[in-house]
């Protein structure tokens, strides 16, 4: 499940840094990646369709502490 923490094996789309939230009601999740929307998480998706775990997750960058600079 996409849901576990990210010590586990499996992608998880909320700490994907191609994962989308839409804000469309019938589609509310995307993965820029791949290039769909769906409405449920992407990795569950994927899963379904191929088989196989997603292979495009790369994990977010975490900047620990930064703040957002104005220009």
């Amino acid at each position: 499940d996409c849901f576990m923490t990210s010590t586990a094996k499996k992608p998880n789309c909320w700490n994907c840094r191609y994962f989308r939230i839409t804000h469309q009601k019938s589609f509310p999740y995307a993965c820029e990646s791949i290039g769909f929307k769906s409405a449920r998480l992407p990795c569950w998706a994927v899963e379904e369709a191929d088989g196989k775990e997603c292979r495009r997750f790369i994990a977010k960058a975490v900047s620990i502490g930064s703040k957002p600079t104005s220009q």
